[in-house]
């Protein structure tokens, strides 16, 4: 099973990505002021992330295919990477399906920049 990595940006804000057993990432989410924030986003995508209703597939202005994970009120809880091929985003997708809904949470935040 995968799991969700609870990470801190650059300007201090928290995010998280879900990676596969193989440690690819799946997708990750926007930032969050505060580490609550992301472990409510985490929860949003373990909730939303079994149902095919929640996905939305689109071809960027690069030419690249991507997801979303949204809410019912249209929010964005996680994003793909870009993928060449549409089979490649169909892919993500279902290994979100996989992988949201029962992977743990490992906080990164709380580790030593220095180890």
């Amino acid at each position: 099973m995968g799991h969700y990595n609870i990470k801190l940006s650059n300007n201090y804000q928290y995010y998280w990505v879900l990676k596969a057993n193989n440690n690819e990432i799946i997708c990750v989410s926007e930032t969050y002021i505060h580490k609550q924030g992301a472990l409510r986003g985490i929860d949003a995508c373990k909730r939303l992330s079994p149902f095919n209703e929640n996905y939305f597939l689109f071809q960027g202005h690069d030419g690249q295919y991507y997801w979303h994970l949204k809410a019912q009120n249209g929010e964005i809880v996680a994003q793909s990477e870009g993928y060449k091929e549409k089979q490649g985003a169909l892919n993500g997708i279902a290994s979100c399906k996989v992988n949201g809904p029962n992977s743990s949470i490992k906080d990164e935040t709380t580790q030593s920049a220095y180890t």
